[in-house]
């Protein structure tokens, strides 16, 4: 699918209309900066002055039309199951195709962070990143541990024996 077509004076023409782009909807057809105009989306198909539809260009010159894309935003949502982020740290709540985007991670008394289970697949990872060319919403479910602690209790024994006693 072209990212450009040519237009030719007085030759008939059809806009293709591209091939999906991951992350981008098509707007449709803009006049390319090579024609020494400002840029202006003309959509999916060009019309004459009066509105009509037209199959051949009409005009005095051959021209280039671009296609015009805009980048979509995807968002991200996140469930801390009672857990809160540190003092200056927060997560993003939007992404798109282009970015990567590492997810901080939260903490929570009494609890160790296990990771985040990533709600579409399941997956738990203590380090979560979006990658460059993503796309869709995105949802995740912070994962704890309760701290277990380890007591070692050493008793002192008293034991008599002929009026002697021992620690």
């Amino acid at each position: 699918s072209p990212s450009s077509v040519k237009l030719y004076y007085g030759e008939p023409f059809a806009l293709p209309t591209p091939t999906e782009v991951a992350g981008r909807e098509f707007l449709g057809w803009c006049l390319n900066s090579e024609n020494g105009r400002s840029i202006a989306i003309l959509g999916t198909q060009i019309t004459d002055e009066n509105g009509q539809s037209i199959s051949t260009w009409n005009y005095q010159e051959d021209i280039i039309l671009d296609a015009a894309w805009k980048t979509i935003g995807y968002r991200i949502s996140y469930d801390l199951d009672g857990g809160s982020y540190p003092d200056g740290v927060t997560n993003p709540n939007w992404y798109m195709v282009d970015d990567t985007v590492t997810i901080n991670n939260p903490i929570r008394g009494g609890y160790r962070f296990v990771g985040w289970m990533n709600d579409d697949t399941g997956v738990v990872s203590t380090t979560t990143t979006i990658p460059k060319g993503s796309t869709g919403n995105k949802s995740y479910t912070a994962q704890w541990a309760p701290i277990e602690y380890k007591y070692t209790v050493i008793l002192n024994k008293q034991i008599e024996n002929g009026g002697d006693s021992n620690n």
